[in-house]
């Protein structure tokens, strides 16, 4: 129940010097729709082009946004979903930029060596988390 509060306070709030979530999944939104633009535009597949392949780099509130998006779920959705700094996401687009995303892979921190975050949850003494 206090995370509903919380979150239902930074949709409707502003925090000085702060982006609410409500403009912070605006952004997203654009942001995703230039992405699905970008891979519109790139050029078709064939044996010496076998990919498309686009790569984000930004912000995890922002990346869990664009997750949002891509999935076609609701502003609602953004506090269930977690990404760890440094980590690597992979969405696939199988029936192209107008089709729905497919997550492959979401916060992959392996390549993080002894940084990695494990895979089991913490403890409460684990100020880490």
């Amino acid at each position: 129940m206090q995370r509903e509060r919380w979150q239902d306070y930074l949709q409707h709030e502003d925090i000085p010097g702060a982006e609410s979530l409500s403009l912070l999944w605006d952004r997203a939104g654009r942001t995703w729709q230039a992405l699905l633009d970008e891979v519109k535009n790139l050029p078709e597949k064939d044996e010496s082009n076998p990919e498309k392949t686009v790569v984000v780099v930004g912000h995890e509130a922002v990346h869990v946004a664009m997750l949002g998006h891509c999935l076609q779920l609701t502003q609602a959705c953004l506090g269930s979903f977690h990404l760890d700094t440094g980590s690597l996401s992979v969405i696939d687009l199988p029936d192209g930029p107008l089709g729905q995303g497919v997550v492959r892979c979401w916060n992959y921190t392996a390549h993080l060596g002894r940084w990695a975050v494990p895979v089991t949850l913490p403890t409460l003494a684990d100020e880490d988390f």
